[in-house]
């Protein structure tokens, strides 16, 4: 009897040591996932306090107000964009996902 008990109570240890182990993890990964989000908000502060990317802002609204005049055919464009993307941008930018397409 002596012997179950001791079993039990190490059965019991181990569970504990594995779910506070388990706990740990996740706490470590939800840390690590905060600080990238706190590391992104300064890196996007910094940018948006720079001149360079509020002219930048101010250039493309003021594009996309001209492209609104303009007679344009959207399937063209479309049809182009496509065909940019799968020849330049996919060749150059895969970055390595699983199932993202070879480089060429």
């Amino acid at each position: 009897m002596i012997l179950g008990f001791g079993v039990t109570y190490a059965v019991s240890q181990s569970a504990n040591n594995e779910i506070l182990n388990t706990r740990m993890e996740k706490m470590s990964k939800i840390q690590y996932i905060e600080d990238y989000f706190e590391e992104m908000k300064y890196i996007l502060n910094s940018h948006a306090n720079n001149s360079n990317t509020v002219q930048l802002l101010w250039d493309f609204d003021e594009a996309l107000e001209n492209l609104e005049e303009l007679e344009i055919d959207r399937d063209e464009i479309k049809d182009s964009l496509m065909q940019y993307y799968k020849d330049s941008y996919l060749a150059n930018n895969n970055y390595y996902l699983i199932g993202a397409p070879i480089q060429r």
